[in-house]
């Protein structure tokens, strides 16, 4: 990328391995007219010259040899430039020198496997801490409906798992190099083929996480429109289908979402009144005026559809527990299921809430206020398994 006319960056795709593909390199800079003037973590950053042969000697950077804010330690400078190596820039990785003298064979700084891999043990502290946050996260506050019919959830853990495998295949690429260039093995291997696969795992590395990034915004922004107030018509099952009287006021809510694991719908209708009612506040000493809310009737349902049977499984496995320590006490009910045509049904008997379970979908229904009978089940079982 050119800054100017003098100016000029390339990403820097070199390998703390690469030392001497990063000298090759630099020398076809400088015979195109081009000088490596600093190096970063990221980028190379060039200024314009005359074009000229010029050799390079690219060193490993050691922390014995390196001071406070990354200077070099002036003995180091100076043994180099006793053999006509002349310093140019360098960062936690290269050293650069011009080799001014007629030798091209001088030795590097040794290299440890624990340089060399040293991002693969906080990749690997990395994934541990994400694993264990996600699994809080998605489990604990996000629950098992909404992580298996969250498409921006589903994307995700791909990416994350695609992720894992180039690093995978970045490791075995760079381990192969590693045995050529530190032990002196496996000499037949291609070393500018081994630059180029890494360059392209590291490529293909940055796309994938920049999806990731995108995908994790889309996840947040779907999360907050996906529940909100909505209209009667846009929910499967409403109270007019039993006959009630709407009178006072009235919240109707929807919550939808589906993968490729699954649909989960979440809907309910609540009828209700406001009144005050005067009150004596004995620390005060003093009436005032507290807001009562009276419930006219509601229904709430949720609706969860798979073509898996061990999704299915789970998901009634999650609703079961739902809310076992604070109320639920859910029991199998072999005539409640008979009543619904259904494998099982199970009945809380505090809080009065069903739970049908058939073939393919699992229904989970409460009532307030509101009268039904048998000959309105096979009405509710059209509108919520055919929606």
């Amino acid at each position: 990328m050119l800054i100017g006319k003098n100016k000029m960056k390339k990403y820097n795709y070199f390998d703390i391995l690469d030392a001497e593909s990063l000298e090759e390199y630099l020398s076809e800079k400088a015979q195109n007219g081009w000088m490596i003037k600093k190096i970063s973590a990221m980028s190379l950053t060039f200024e314009k010259i005359e074009p000229r042969l010029i050799n390079f000697f690219v060193d490993n950077t050691k922390h014995e040899m390196v001071k406070d804010q990354y200077a070099l330690k002036s003995d180091y400078v100076n043994s180099y430039n006793e053999i006509n190596l002349e310093y140019i820039c360098g960062n936690e990785t290269f050293q650069i020198f011009i080799n001014n003298s007629d030798s091209k064979n001088f030795p590097r700084q040794e290299l440890k496997f624990r340089n060399v891999f040293k991002e693969y043990y906080y990749f690997i502290f990395g994934l541990i801490i994400l694993a264990i946050n996600t699994y809080i996260i998605f489990l604990t506050k996000v629950g098992v409906i909404s992580l298996l019919t969250s498409t921006s959830t589903i994307v995700f853990a791909i990416s994350f798992i695609l992720i894992i495998i180039l690093n995978v295949i970045f490791f075995i690429i760079k381990f192969k190099k590693y045995r050529v260039v530190v032990k002196n093995k496996d000499l037949d291997l291609n070393i500018k083929k081994n630059f180029k696969q890494i360059c392209l795992v590291k490529k293909i590395g940055t796309f994938v996480t920049i999806f990731l990034i995108i995908t994790g915004f889309a996840a947040i922004i779907s999360d907050w429109d996906s529940s909100n107030n909505t209209a009667k018509d846009e929910i499967p099952l409403s109270l007019e289908d039993f006959d009630q009287s709407i009178t006072g006021k009235r919240q109707i809510y929807k919550d939808y979402s589906s993968s490729p694991l699954g649909t989960y719908v979440d809907c309910s209708d609540y009828i209700y009144t406001e009144s005050k009612k005067k009150a004596y506040d004995d620390e005060t000493k003093s009436y005032y005026y507290e807001n009562i809310e009276d419930s006219k009737g509601e229904i709430s349902y949720t609706v969860f559809k798979s073509k898996y049977d061990k999704i299915l499984d789970r998901v009634l496995e999650s609703t079961l527990k739902e809310y076992d320590e604070f109320f639920s006490d859910y029991k199998k009910d072999e005539i409640e299921a008979k009543k619904w045509g259904a494998k099982e049904a199970y009945v809380s008997h505090i809080s009065e809430e069903k739970i049908i379970v058939y073939e393919n979908a699992i229904i989970t229904f409460s009532v307030s206020e509101v009268k039904y009978n048998e000959d309105d089940i096979e009405m509710i079982k059209e509108k919520l398994l055919n929606n």
